[in-house]
């Protein structure tokens, strides 16, 4: 798998296990939502300093996002669009 789509995968599946919008999760970490749109779809290469402002949101260890997602977090990632706010 592209590097670019792991590391996108990652930050999606893990911000929908947190219930965060793409808005909310951009804001969070200081970057535009189409710009975060853009690392999720693997499109975007992320520097350093972003990975580690996504990691500390996520409240992950940075490498966590170079590796396989969470089998469990996966299965949430099914329920796609915005989460809600039960």
């Amino acid at each position: 798998m592209d590097i670019r789509r792991l590391i996108g995968e990652n930050i999606r599946v893990r911000r929908l296990a947190a219930k965060l919008s793409q808005e909310a999760f951009a804001a969070k970490i200081g970057v535009e939502q189409s710009y975060l749109s853009g690392l999720e779809a693997g499109r975007r290469n992320p520097t350093a300093v972003t990975l580690w402002h996504v990691a500390i949101a996520l409240r992950i260890k940075p490498g966590a996002l170079f590796e396989t997602p969470p089998a469990d977090l996966v299965d949430k990632k099914k329920g796609r669009g915005r989460p809600r706010n039960d």
